[in-house]
């Protein structure tokens, strides 16, 4: 049937003037399909070509496979990994140790107080005297001093202080511990007591109650206050070990340091007692710097309580590499300037005082190291990777020479420019240490050595099969030349497999060849799949090297009856969108009044283009049942096979629509406009 519309009349049987046939040209198809059919592509080295199953390039063929290792010294290994300047040992991060780390790297390059820890000795040898805090640190020293290794285990420290190694301190916390601690134990040592007193003290007329942070930077100091009234002037002397100085607000390390030493007046509520008048009077307090130790401790206060949190305070801060403590001296002794030198400086990355990590900076023979965990680096220039922030990096951040800034800075270490520590490379035997210590450190080099004797001989092991894994992968590259024009003497072999074999050390590294994933459901190659395909005398000496499941020469193993399929799918895909346009052509029109109207299911209409390719796919698949997929116009059916009384599940369509239909679902049922309602169903609605 035809009829006369708006445009060219419009047969069904056009469509099979539109659809070529494809059978004629199957075998250029079929290498189409199986991406056969370009020759040598143009794409770039390292890339492969996905369109391409002649393309054999960016399948990971390695660097080391032109150029092999010359030695095991290339082979990395778990203590190689970590970067370690050869005159230093870093320490390993137990978890949430790099606080104490920090603090090992400080007190080790303090060469005086390193001597002194070597010298001390425990009153009494015996079994227990290596869970002696002291002795651990002695231990953990001279290795860092003396060891083979390229970074030490501070297990031993860290466990005699029964420290929990996945919980990180504050440093204040920590140093508290352990200064506490030193005080019980070496307080009779007088050779450490004086080294500390000759390193670190300071004299203050110091305000506040004073708190015991570090025996790295002892301090002497004195507590001063005035009356306004009678003049009565009280001096307190206390002991401290460093300045703690505010940062909020301030912008250089000057800044901090005069606030520190500021008066302030004491009034209103905060009345001073004088001793003198026997009442609260007002009254002046101020501290006074009266001597400077060699090595300067400076605490930057860089957390505040905030809702019962230690909240960071982020502001850079500028410090010099010079400080001059001329104007903070109290001291009619000398007018000369008083220059120090940085020395340290600690890192805070985090925004917690007991969460985060922390690094050390320390300048050693005019060149700054970052200690960071295994980690020893030489460094150029510290303010170039002080900070880890690219807001660091930005211009409005960078700093004139000579100063530094920074936003993580939290310990600042300066010297006394005239201090001069040089250390000559001694021997183990040349300081005085105790004979245990020597012996675990003998012990433990023995025990390295022995370890890297069979690393070694691993290496080698595994420098062999590599040469021979190499040789191998040789051959077959070398083999492995572009197809260009024959389709014979062809093999399919998996990608994934190639791209784990160039990308192997060693054979033992790859697996066997699994070619079956390969495959259709007619056990032929599946165009489908994922592989690749090379010359015959490539296959030949691969599946002589490598074990494997099936081979896959070619031209024998294409599968015609997957090639026929995707041609009869695109025919059939062509064939579909024709008939999707004529229905929509169609029902822009109205029919004829003797036109007969046929029911669809209002599913079955808005899903007919993918149930038409369901269906073709379950003839293809024998496995799959006709059921799964779903009739055409089921949808419009009752229990009964019939008429469903529901007519917001159908709608009617022309003739020549339902012909479309009826042609792709010839087993479909028929409704015309005048098919009666299941009576079942309405005796059941009467019901």
């Amino acid at each position: 049937m035809s009829e006369c519309i708006d445009g060219p009349e419009i047969s069904i049987d056009q469509r099979q003037d539109s659809i070529k046939s494809s059978l004629e040209d199957f075998d250029r198809i079929l290498l189409r399909y199986y991406k056969l059919d370009i020759g040598n592509c143009k794409a770039k080295k390292n890339r492969n070509c996905i369109s391409n199953a002649r393309c054999l390039r960016g399948l990971g063929q390695p660097q080391w496979l032109i150029k092999p290792r010359k030695n095991s010294d290339e082979i990395e290994t778990s203590d190689s990994k970590s970067t370690v300047h050869p005159s230093y040992r870093g320490l390993k991060n137990l978890g949430a140790t790099c606080y104490i780390n920090t603090f090992l790297q400080l007190w080790f390059h303090n060469i005086n107080l390193r001597k002194s820890i070597y010298e001390w000795r425990p009153e009494a040898i015996s079994d227990q005297v290596q869970n002696n805090p002291i002795v651990c640190l002695q231990i953990v020293l001279s290795m860092m001093q003396f060891s083979l290794r390229n970074f030490v285990d501070p297990s031993p420290f860290i466990k005699c202080l029964l420290l929990n190694e996945s919980q990180e301190q504050d440093t204040h916390e920590f140093l508290n511990l352990f200064n506490n601690y030193i005080q019980n134990q070496l307080k009779y040592e007088n050779s450490i007591q004086t080294t500390i007193n000759d390193q670190y003290q300071m004299k203050l007329a110091y305000i506040i109650q004073y708190d015991l942070l570090s025996f790295e930077n002892f301090k002497f100091s004195l507590l001063l206050s005035r009356c306004n009234e009678c003049s009565f002037v009280s001096e307190k002397v206390s002991e401290s070990y460093e300045l703690i100085l505010r940062v909020k607000g301030f912008k250089d390390l000057d800044e901090c340091i005069e606030n520190y030493f500021i008066e302030e007046r004491l009034e209103g509520s905060n009345k001073y007692a004088c001793q003198v008048c026997d009442c609260f009077r007002e009254a002046r307090r101020c501290i006074e710097l009266r001597k400077l130790p060699p090595f300067l401790n400076l605490q930057l206060m860089r957390f505040e309580s905030a809702n019962g949190l230690n909240k960071k305070i982020n502001s850079f801060l500028k410090f010099p590499d010079k400080l001059n403590m001329k104007k903070f001296l109290k001291s009619d002794i000398t007018d000369e300037d008083i220059i120090y030198h940085l020395y340290a400086v600690v890192i805070h990355e985090g925004q917690t005082a007991n969460s985060g990590h922390y690094i050390t900076y320390i300048k050693k023979n005019n060149f700054w190291f970052k200690f960071n965990d295994e980690n020893v680096e030489k460094l150029k220039d510290i303010s170039l990777k002080m900070d880890n922030d690219s807001e660091f990096d930005g211009k409005k951040n960078q700093c004139e020479k000579g100063f530094h800034r920074s936003k993580n800075a939290y310990i600042l270490v300066y010297r006394d420019n005239r201090v001069n520590e040089v250390e000559s490379p001694y021997s183990l035997l040349d300081y005085r240490l105790p004979d245990y210590i020597i012996e675990h450190i003998e012990k433990d080099n023995r025990r390295y050595q022995e370890e890297q004797e069979k690393i070694e001989q691993l290496k080698n092991l595994q420098l062999k099969d590599e040469r021979n894994h190499q040789e191998k992968l040789r051959q077959i590259y070398e083999s492995m030349e572009t197809i260009e024009e024959q389709t014979t003497n062809l093999d399919a072999i998996d990608k994934n497999w190639l791209v784990s074999l160039f990308n192997a050390k060693i054979e033992n590294d790859i697996d066997s060849i699994n070619n079956e994933k390969l495959l259709c459901s007619h056990r032929k190659l599946n165009p489908n799949s994922d592989f690749k395909v090379i010359a015959k005398k490539s296959a030949d000496l691969i599946y002589s090297f490598y074990s494997f499941d099936i081979r896959l020469e070619l031209p024998l193993n294409y599968c015609s009856k997957c090639i026929f399929n995707k041609i009869t799918l695109a025919n059939l895909k062509q064939e579909i969108d024709f008939d999707s346009k004529a229905i929509i052509t169609h029902s822009k029109h109205k029919s004829d009044l003797n036109e007969t109207m046929f029911w669809v299911g209002k599913e079955s209409f808005k899903k007919w283009k993918t149930m038409r390719l369901n269906l073709m796919d379950s003839k293809n698949d024998s496995n799959e049942a006709e059921g799964e997929i779903g009739h055409f116009n089921q949808d419009l059916q009752c229990p009964h096979g019939n008429l469903c009384s529901n007519p917001n599940k159908r709608r009617l369509v022309r003739e020549i629509i339902w012909k479309i239909f009826k042609k792709h679902f010839p087993q479909a049922k028929e409704f015309t406009q005048d098919s009666p309602i299941c009576p079942n169903c309405q005796v059941d609605l009467a019901k």
